[in-house]
């Protein structure tokens, strides 16, 4: 996988998924789970909206960071 690879996590996702990856031995070894990128949900099923609000969302996190586990 590139260096510069980022994981985008979009929410919602499982309320013990942090826990559970801190104990997985796979994630730990794995250079983008060292930062992920965690941006709030977006509705799937927008059409042109959702993905628009897509695109702001993740380049704004990409430039100032997202939130954490």
């Amino acid at each position: 996988m590139a260096e510069n690879s980022r994981l985008v996590v979009v929410k919602p996702y499982p309320a013990n998924i942090g826990s559970a990856l801190h104990y997985n031995t796979l994630w730990q070894h794995l250079a983008m789970a060292k930062d992920p990128l965690i941006l709030p949900a977006v509705w799937t099923f927008g059409g042109i909206p959702s993905a628009q609000r897509f695109a702001e969302i993740l380049a704004k996190g990409l430039l100032h960071g997202g939130e954490q586990w």
